[in-house]
């Protein structure tokens, strides 16, 4: 070939004679399906250039759940090194600044007192569904513990406590996003544990008493009998 090769219809290409180019298609052939596989490999390519293939789950027939967590998994670690370098590269001195001059303009108020003295810091949280799948990865995996553990437990009913309750609860609230205004603080629960514990001896309590009167009433029996023999 002499010349640049010429894909476009009526285009001509010059050899030297000693090359016979053979067309891929022959003459006069329609296959139109073709140009609809060019078009889908340039859609693909564009999904693919805006990771469109990370946020959506590919189809299947029938998915188990732990299929489905899996997938979630791996999507949420093709995300996660996007998502960090973002937040510190981008949001996390934006938030920064702007708080800074906001708290100079007297738009923020002062932190209190103990926060100056302990050298606490300022920590930014976002809120983002990406944010929100790194925080189900921990509730995954915590919850796959439990699974693991489950079967251990019905041997040794002592294999669970490791698991602190209320923290793994506190785990799993967040990795599903659940609202901080529907949680009870920590002495909201310790006041209802201490109800409940009080209800709890007081029905212990209820259930004693038909127990502990039949046993004074014996007793009184025994006490009556035993004042007769001696009087006879």
């Amino acid at each position: 070939i002499v010349s640049p090769i010429r894909l476009y219809p009526g285009g001509l290409s010059f050899s030297d004679g000693e090359v016979k180019p053979i067309p891929l298609l022959p003459p006069g052939a329609s296959r139109i399906e073709i140009g609809n596989e060019l078009l889908k490999q340039r859609q693909d390519a564009i999904r693919e250039g805006y990771f469109v293939p990370l946020f959506i789950t590919p189809d299947s027939p029938v998915k188990t759940a732990t299929e489905v967590l899996q997938q979630a998994d791996e999507r949420n670690r093709a995300v996660s090194p996007m998502l960090v370098r973002v937040q510190e590269e981008l949001l996390g001195p934006f938030v920064m600044r702007s708080f800074s001059v906001l708290r100079r303009s007297g738009w923020i108020r002062q932190p209190p007192a103990v926060l100056d003295d302990t050298g606490a810091e300022l920590e930014v949280e976002y809120l983002s569904p990406l944010s929100a799948a790194q925080k189900q990865s921990e509730g995954l995996a915590l919850l796959r513990f439990i699974e693991q553990m489950i079967p251990w437990a019905e041997v040794d009913p002592g294999a669970l406590d490791l698991i602190n309750v209320d923290k793994a609860a506190a785990v799993i609230g967040q990795s599903v996003g659940i609202p901080a205004e529907v949680l009870r603080t920590g002495v909201e629960i310790k006041r209802i544990r201490a109800a409940r514990s009080e209800q709890s001896q007081q029905a212990q309590l209820l259930e004693q008493l038909p127990e502990a009167a039949g046993a004074v009433a014996k007793l009184q029996t025994a006490g009556a009998a035993q004042l007769r023999a001696e009087k006879a």
